[in-house]
């Protein structure tokens, strides 16, 4: 199949491309668009060659480009924007292609940098479409959900649905909405309220500041919404990204803070095999009281209790009788006094903290590991 098919290319000129044949150009929409150039290589490709390839044709313009170059059954991608631009290889290639086109689909480039600045740092993710952002334990979402007793039949009442958006897609995942005079509207499951739901068009950024919602973000409104009405979930649609947040402080394995705790799904990305994440996560037999997510949850704090453990043992057991080792060989003594052991465990304790420091820096984001090809 063609990469990009049904889309309308053009040409695609390259001052250099190390070799490699041009297949094609996709723009995106609005000005200063995203470009998509698409090339084709007889083997494998080096991440230096796509980043020529990528600065090649950016050519120090502000356009946002992807670069792919297609090889056999496998992807290399390349881009929007960096320096250097962060650069995969032996990638899928209907991953790629959901990605691009998905992006392409966006109403401008800001949309689709939006896009791009979370499915890019994904794009290795071993499940595609799904992002989460310490609400479950990753690996009970990765792992436990699909082995579960609930995964076949979620897939089955997921995969019609998965097409739909906005308050369509809700209402066939089980809620009744309900508007309110404001910009949300809450969802009822029977007769329960279950939750507070924010519908946004697909320019608009759940994170960003934003006029409709009294210049604060769709989702601090949103939360500060379900506070005031006394439920305990929100749950963003924005175009095909669903994304589930919780109200109380104290859910989720991540200790984040409300806003930034949260699992989202894109269903443009989310491939027909994982299609029970939807509904596992999102419909109204999720929410409910003793649902799919309450379990999840449940399973999530059992896993992250005994990690805790786990890793409490290799550290002490594993981690810090090597580095003692090294710090005793980095400082040069060959016969240590007790004085010097005693010395030598201290600063053992600092580099380990300062490493578990730096770790949990990464793993909030504040540090920009996902983000910067240099870092």
């Amino acid at each position: 199949m063609p990469f990009l098919r049904n889309l309308p290319g053009r040409p695609l000129n390259v001052a250099d491309t190390r070799g490699l044949e041009p297949v094609g150009l996709f723009l995106g929409n609005g000005p200063n668009a995203l470009e998509v150039a698409v090339l084709r290589a007889p083997g494998a490709v080096t991440i230096a060659a796509l980043r020529a390839i990528w600065a090649a044709r950016l050519a120090g313009r502000a356009t946002p480009l992807l670069v792919v170059v297609l090889s056999d059954s496998r992807a290399a991608l390349c881009g929007p924007a960096g320096d250097p631009a962060p650069a995969f290889l032996d990638l899928e290639v209907a991953r790629v292609e959901k990605i691009c086109r998905t992006a392409l689909g966006e109403p401008g480039r800001h949309s689709a940098l939006r896009f791009l600045a979370t499915a890019i740092p994904e794009v290795e993710a071993p499940v595609p479409g799904v992002r989460n952002e310490g609400l479950f334990a990753t690996h009970q979402l990765h792992k436990g959900l699909p082995a579960s007793k609930h995964w076949n039949g979620a897939g089955t009442a997921a995969s019609p649905v998965m097409s739909l958006r906005g308050q369509e897609l809700l209402s066939r995942l089980g809620y009744t909405v309900e508007e309110t005079q404001g910009p949300v509207s809450v969802l009822r499951a029977g007769a329960a309220r279950r939750a507070i739901a924010v519908f946004l068009d697909r320019d608009e950024s759940p994170d960003l500041p934003n006029i409709r919602f009294a210049q604060l973000s769709p989702v601090t409104y949103a939360l500060a919404m379900a506070d005031a009405e006394n439920l305990e979930w929100v749950i963003v649609s924005a175009g095909s990204l669903l994304r589930l947040h919780p109200v109380r402080t104290a859910v989720g394995t991540g200790r984040r803070g409300r806003a930034e705790t949260f699992t989202e799904i894109h269903l443009d990305l989310l491939s027909d095999s994982d299609a029970a994440y939807l509904w596992l996560i999102f419909s109204a037999d999720a929410l409910r009281v003793g649902g799919y997510v309450e379990e999840l949850l449940e399973h999530s704090a059992l896993y992250a209790a005994d990690l805790g453990v786990r890793l409490r043992e290799r550290v002490y057991a594993e981690v810090v009788p090597d580095l003692a080792l090294g710090v005793l060989d980095a400082r040069g003594l060959k016969h240590p006094s007790r004085s010097d052991l005693a010395e030598t465990y201290e600063m053992t304790l600092v580099y380990l903290f300062r490493l578990l420091f730096l770790a949990y820096a990464e793993d909030k984001e504040l540090l920009p590991y996902k983000r910067n090809q240099l870092y």
